[in-house]
């Protein structure tokens, strides 16, 4: 109510207005020498005005969580760290290790809360890991598997539990709309083959890198969303379940 009152006191301001405020304290420079065109050749304006448009409901429901990275081929010393890094703050942990096919999930899972999001990052292993981690009725894990085939393995020996789930990798791109690309073209083959899958209950992941343009890498979560959305309602896929995201800096 305060704030209807303070911005009542102004007048409007239109479109025109702004861009003639603007022109004016350019001076000798032409606006149209302000206007950025991205290299996909997106045109973004120096101001935008209030719009009322309706958008799609895509915003998470959850927060995000403090993932800690752990990258060690030692498994004792990769469990040290893990405990070490829930003491200091993360919320989740992030496995990087290349061959998981031994990796002593009792003892991890031993020594964390089971509240703790457990992802694994591994080019060797991961049907092994699935399996260990099929026996585990408590915790929440999920697995990244590169290649797609060996996804759907993954992802059928852990469809009956609702705590674990699978990480669709988003393949590195020159733009964001080839990323996207790439990602939809992953999802709906996943879905598809899948999706419709009555036992299929998990979570299903997307990791995806995020550069310094956060406007644009924000709008690229928010499309990711709604893309997830339109295949399954397009195939009626009743079990898709929801999308969550694991971002990370590009380097």
């Amino acid at each position: 109510m305060q704030k209807d009152i303070v911005f009542n006191e102004f007048s409007p301001v239109s479109d025109e207005q702004w861009k003639n405020k603007i022109i004016t304290e350019l001076k000798n420079q032409n606006f149209e020498d302000i206007i950025w065109k991205t290299e996909e050749n997106i045109v973004v304006n120096p101001f935008y005005h209030t719009l009322i448009k309706e958008n799609p409901s895509v915003y998470s429901r959850s927060t995000w969580r403090n993932c800690e990275y752990i990258v060690a081929e030692d498994f004792s010393l990769a469990i040290e760290k893990a405990v070490k890094s829930l003491q200091k703050g993360a919320e989740a942990l992030h496995f990087k290790i290349d061959n998981l096919a031994e990796f002593p999930v009792d003892e991890l899972l031993n020594k964390i809360d089971s509240s703790v999001y457990i992802l694994f990052d591994c080019n060797i292993g991961s049907v092994a890991l699935a399996e260990k981690l099929k026996r585990n009725t408590t915790h929440k894990a999920a697995i990244v598997v590169y290649d797609m085939e060996m996804l759907i393995e993954v992802s059928k020996l852990l469809g009956q539990d609702d705590k674990k789930g699978i990480i669709i990798h988003a393949h590195e791109s020159e733009t964001i709309s080839e990323e996207l690309e790439a990602i939809l073209e992953d999802m709906q083959y996943f879905l598809l083959k899948v999706g419709d899958n009555p036992t299929f209950k998990h979570n299903i992941f997307l990791k995806t890198e995020i550069n310094t343009n956060f406007f644009f890498e924000i709008a690229k979560l928010r499309a990711i969303r709604i893309l997830w959305q339109l295949i399954y309602k397009k195939h009626n896929l009743k079990n898709a379940g929801k999308i969550r995201i694991i971002s990370e800096l590009a380097l």
